[in-house]
């Protein structure tokens, strides 16, 4: 993902500091007015120009949500950023979740995903300047092979961009395959396991490259084990370590969202044990091999969404896969959505119809979103907590020193 450089100073509408700590005045609601995109999680995002792209994605109580969709961020007059719903004009991507994207120069490639009847491994790349989509299929009938749940990283060496896919739900079971594509020639290839000393088979982690490393870290395991371990390969070998960092590092989860910033990891989010949103923050420091926390887990009164929620156990919140899936009848969790019972209102105030960015606000815990860099903040959008989905959007103010500061310390 680029680092893009703006200016910023738009105008506060509110500041709230009585009662928050300094760091969650870091965080802004972006509220914007006109139509917004669906509720949904486990959506895909890239980050083009000055536009938060997302597709796809679901609503856990209604199904599929399909669709792609441009916020136009303006970071000198937050009053004037919208959504904008874009056709879809080509071969275009069905509905899907659980997909997977990277965005490279005036390109998005979109990967894998389900329709929650199967999965997909058709490649679809968007023509950022056209609009256009065009569909690449592989002719291997393995290489790659349909995949959701998976990690997409992009990784540039020697001016040759690719595609490195890892993990995922593979025929319903959990994997641990590390796939490349060169996005120039379209063509995939499986990287043979170098070693048993690797990643346990996952779902529903994240991936990042960083100079020619791939690091992994969390994710879903055998038993929906929530996974906290951090993992790194040598793309030029693909040798696998496994990184014991120093300090403090997150505990176990998926469905957490992370970006590179500065020589840092940001991971946000995610569902912990005991199927436990969070919206704690972490970050990885490379050089250094180093954890620090700068958000505790904040509680969250007023939901933006002002919506209705079900009140029930978080334990319901996705079905158990079965224990021993074969490969003629299984499939992923994300096939089976659950649908909610009557719910009670976690906000019942009166709507806001304030416009702008809402400095203080920090997100609800939640998992599924995504997260992009642009300028010197973090954009977070969507996911869902519980059976609630969302479709806000909030900025993370980002600083070199901050980001490297423990939140105790402050």
């Amino acid at each position: 993902m680029e680092h893009h450089k703006r200016p910023s100073n738009f105008k506060d509408l509110t500041v709230k500091t009585a009662s928050l700590h300094d760091r969650n005045l870091q965080w802004a609601e972006v509220r914007t007015k006109g139509t917004h995109p669906a509720r949904r999680s486990y959506h895909t995002a890239a980050l083009y120009a000055d536009q938060m792209l997302i597709l796809g994605g679901q609503d856990i109580r209604e199904g599929l949500v399909g669709g792609l969709w441009a916020l136009h961020i303006d970071e000198n007059e937050g009053g004037n950023e919208h959504w904008e719903e874009v056709p879809l004009q080509g071969e275009a991507p069905p509905a899907l979740c659980r997909h997977s994207s990277v965005q490279y120069q005036d390109k998005w490639y979109v990967f894998g995903g389900t329709d929650h009847n199967r999965e997909y491994k058709t490649l679809f790349e968007l023509n950022l300047q056209t609009w256009q989509w065009t569909a690449h299929t592989s002719p291997s009938p393995a290489c790659p092979p349909p995949i959701d749940s998976h990690s997409a990283s992009l990784y540039v060496n020697e001016g040759m961009p690719y595609m490195v896919v890892f993990g995922g739900f593979i025929d319903g079971n959990r994997a641990n395959e590390l796939f490349v594509m060169n996005m120039t020639t379209f063509a995939w290839s499986q990287v043979p396991a170098s070693s048993t000393n690797m990643p346990v088979p996952r779902a529903g982690h994240t991936s990042i490259v960083h100079k020619h490393d791939l690091f992994v870290f969390g994710g879903s395991g055998e038993d929906t084990e929530k996974l906290a371990d951090l993992w790194k390969c040598d793309l030029r070998s693909y040798v696998w370590q496994r990184i014991e960092a120093r300090g403090t590092a997150p505990s176990g989860r998926s469905g957490h969202s992370v970006v590179a910033y500065a020589g840092v990891m940001i991971v946000f989010g995610g569902v912990c044990e005991r199927n436990r949103e969070t919206n704690a923050m972490y970050v990885y420091e490379f050089a250094l091999d180093t954890w620090t926390q700068i958000q505790f887990e904040t509680l969250v009164q007023d939901p933006t969404s002002a919506f209705l929620q079900e009140e029930a156990s978080p334990g319901q919140k996705r079905p158990k896969p079965l224990a021993s899936p074969t490969k003629a009848d299984s499939s992923s969790p994300s096939r089976s959505l659950v649908v909610a019972k009557k719910r009670t209102p976690v906000y019942s105030g009166p709507a806001n119809p304030t416009f702008g960015r809402i400095m203080g606000n920090i997100p609800h815990p939640r998992d599924g979103h995504s997260a992009v860099v642009y300028g010197e903040r973090m954009y977070v959008f969507g996911g869902d907590r519980g059976q609630m989905p969302f479709n806000d959007v909030y900025a993370y103010n980002l600083d070199e020193t901050a980001v490297r500061t423990p939140v105790t310390a402050l």
